[in-house]
């Protein structure tokens, strides 16, 4: 028993040293960042658009109530969030349209390099890139389809909200599981991705956690503190929490998994 004891531990402490020296060579925190920045400059606004263009007339501000809705934001962090996310009722900006479909090109192949050095796989070739445009594609959908579900729940009894929750860990499961695996081409064996996917997910649900007994209150408090510009502090914190775990519930999968 005393043998079986450290021997597990032995691994343990061998596979922490892995841990952080993968983490130190990858500068994951660095990547993470930049992930996040870029997803708030690429993803937000692309979400933005998308959902203007499916609105209804006169339902522009969707996004915004949407993100209200989400942080319960009353009084002056509610109207913070109104003046930062304002979509035109008419007219379209064509320059920045591109120039926020190549941000989301550029966000989605970064990801894909985090994601292949992680697993020590290789890198996307030119002739692949259609599955990053793919990766961006399934992510602002993802991110659609739970703010619908979301809003389904909203109105459901005991059980609809039950089967809401456990919908929507599918969706994040099948997600993660289908655009790492697009991204890496399949190279990752099945087991090491499943033990990622878990990881992730349960990451996720920390996240919703962590956003309603933190994330909320520092929003409201830093809109009422610095306006719009206290909004762009609290989601950028949001974007690094989620970047930082889902790399890191990823490379953690990675060292546990690594057969040497």
């Amino acid at each position: 028993m005393v043998a079986v004891t450290e021997s597990w531990l032995g691994w343990v402490l061998v596979r922490a040293r892995f841990l952080v020296l993968r983490i130190r060579q990858l500068e994951l925190l660095d990547r993470a960042y930049t992930l996040a920045a870029q997803s708030f400059v690429a993803l937000l606004p692309l979400i933005i658009i998308i959902a203007a263009a499916l609105s209804a007339p006169g339902r522009s501000g969707v996004v915004a109530q949407e993100v209200i809705a989400r942080f319960g934001l009353v009084g002056a962090a509610a109207r913070a969030v109104e003046d930062l996310i304002v979509v035109p009722e008419e007219g379209v900006y064509w320059l920045g349209l591109i120039l926020t479909v190549y941000a989301a090109f550029t966000l989605s192949k970064r990801a894909s390099r985090a994601y292949n050095a992680i697993w020590g796989t290789e890198q996307l070739p030119i002739r692949s890139q259609w599955r990053s445009l793919l990766w961006v594609g399934v992510q602002v959908g993802l991110i659609i389809m739970v703010s619908q579900l979301r809003d389904f729940a909203r109105e459901s009894d005991t059980l609809l909200l039950v089967l809401w929750s456990a919908a929507v860990l599918v969706l994040w499961a099948a997600a993660e599981f289908f655009t790492q695996s697009l991204l890496t081409r399949g190279q990752v064996r099945r087991r090491r991705m499943i033990v990622a996917v878990a990881l992730a997910t349960l990451g996720r649900v920390g996240i919703v956690l962590w956003t309603a007994l933190y994330l909320s209150a520092s929003m409201v408090r830093q809109a009422e503190t610095y306006g719009p510009i206290g909004v762009v502090f609290a989601l950028f914190t949001g974007l690094l929490v989620y970047w930082v775990m889902l790399m890191g519930a990823t490379l953690l999968a990675a060292v546990l998994t690594d057969p040497d």
